[in-house]
């Protein structure tokens, strides 16, 4: 009679390989022949040289789609890096969505160079209430916003300056979170910027001379912007911020909310 044992003749094998769930796949944009993408981490496998292809191949397919579905998937049409977040399916929502009183407890301990930073939301409140909040918050899409330094989810550490960019009523118009230093890859902008001008014209041109992107097949997710805009000097959003307490603000651009341990009521007022 057979043992029962390990490999036993006849017998069950007490420690079954484990199955391995296929990888999912999705569509190849048009017009790109390189190595397949299904995820973040195949498209920074990638060489420059396909990583720059398969941008400007996302990209272009992108710009095809109809453009008020993507606003009100929650998206933004007009932007490389939303473009990419979408295409690889990396719209994970935040680390975690805590009660005030357990956020406030824990945020210095746990975030990122030991700031606050906050979002600005916008919208006609008449209209969409708590609607952008309430996406940032819980919602399936991230929305990758534009500006002077180029695509991201802009934060700043001064409130006074998210305040400029909220509705009437802040409180259901804007966010307050931290980075989780557990998880972040930082670069600052002017890093990612000597990064990116190091590579070749080819690659710059394929990435669309969008440094962000290039961060974002690099392997960081949040950019830096130490000193904001430089317009003005806050003290972590409070006045003008003189002696030895002055400093400018820092934007914090996420380039996905994975990173982001969020507050489930806003200071903002």
């Amino acid at each position: 009679m057979g043992s029962r044992g390990n490999g036993g003749g006849g017998g069950l094998a007490l420690n079954p390989t484990p199955v391995v769930p296929p990888v999912q796949q999705i569509p190849q944009p048009a017009n790109y022949d390189g190595p397949p993408v299904n995820n973040i981490d195949d498209f920074r496998n990638l060489s420059p040289e396909d990583a720059a292809r398969y941008v400007a191949a996302v990209d272009r397919e992108f710009s095809q789609r109809d453009y008020n579905s993507i606003i009100q998937q929650g998206m933004n049409p007009n932007n490389t890096v939303q473009a990419l977040v979408d295409k690889l399916n990396y719209h994970d929502g935040p680390m975690a969505v805590l009660p005030d009183a357990a956020y406030d407890a824990q945020y210095k301990a746990n975030a990122l160079n030991r700031v606050e930073i906050y979002r600005g939301l916008g919208g006609d409140q008449s209209k969409s209430g708590d609607v952008y909040q309430q996406q940032f918050l819980y919602g399936d899409k991230t929305f990758i916003g534009g500006g002077v330094h180029g695509d991201g989810i802009y934060m700043t550490t001064s409130m006074h300056y998210a305040n400029m960019y909220s509705g009437v009523d802040a409180t259901k118009t804007s966010v307050t979170g931290y980075i989780d230093k557990s998880v972040a890859k930082v670069v600052t902008e002017d890093s990612i910027q000597r990064q990116f001008g190091n590579e070749s014209s080819q690659v710059q041109r394929g990435f669309g001379y969008n440094y962000n992107a290039y961060a974002l097949y690099k392997g960081y997710n949040v950019i830096h912007c130490p000193g904001g805009n430089r317009s003005a000097a806050y003290a972590y959003g409070k006045g003008s911020g003189r002696g030895n307490n002055a400093r400018y603000m820092d934007f914090y651009m996420p380039l996905t909310r994975s990173v982001l341990v969020m507050r489930e009521h806003t200071r903002l007022r």
